[in-house]
């Protein structure tokens, strides 16, 4: 089931949102990404991509963000090195290699990275 993100972008002092199995887009990514006061962002199990995923890179106050099952490989990692506020990541069931990860701890030292055995990792 999609969401209507019209009815959302009205909360703008939201700071935590689960869009979890909502068939969320790059279109809605870069609508989700004006509301600038998110701490807090669940996005497992969707369906957008790099482009909606650099989207994110607005939210400057973002401190949790779970990507977990959303097919993201290493090419993620360009936007995901540049979230340095962040203080957890859920990456959880995506195809990051163990070198991708390696480079996403090091360029987040501040980050809790959560990943898991069920973890592909190629």
């Amino acid at each position: 089931m999609h969401f209507g993100v019209d009815c959302i972008l009205k909360l703008k002092s939201l700071t935590c949102l689960d869009l979890s199995e909502n068939l969320v887009d790059d279109k809605d990514l870069a609508q989700i990404a004006t509301l600038s006061n998110l701490e807090s962002l669940n996005l497992t199990k969707n369906k957008f991509t790099l482009r909606g995923l650099g989207s994110l890179l607005k939210l400057s106050g973002l401190r949790y963000l779970a990507l977990s099952g959303n097919n993201l490989d290493d090419e993620a990692l360009v936007h995901l090195a540049l979230m340095t506020q962040l203080e957890r990541l859920d990456i959880t069931r995506n195809p990051i290699s163990k070198l991708g990860i390696e480079i996403l701890i090091k360029a987040l030292p501040n980050c809790h990275v959560i990943r898991t055995p069920s973890l592909k990792i190629i």
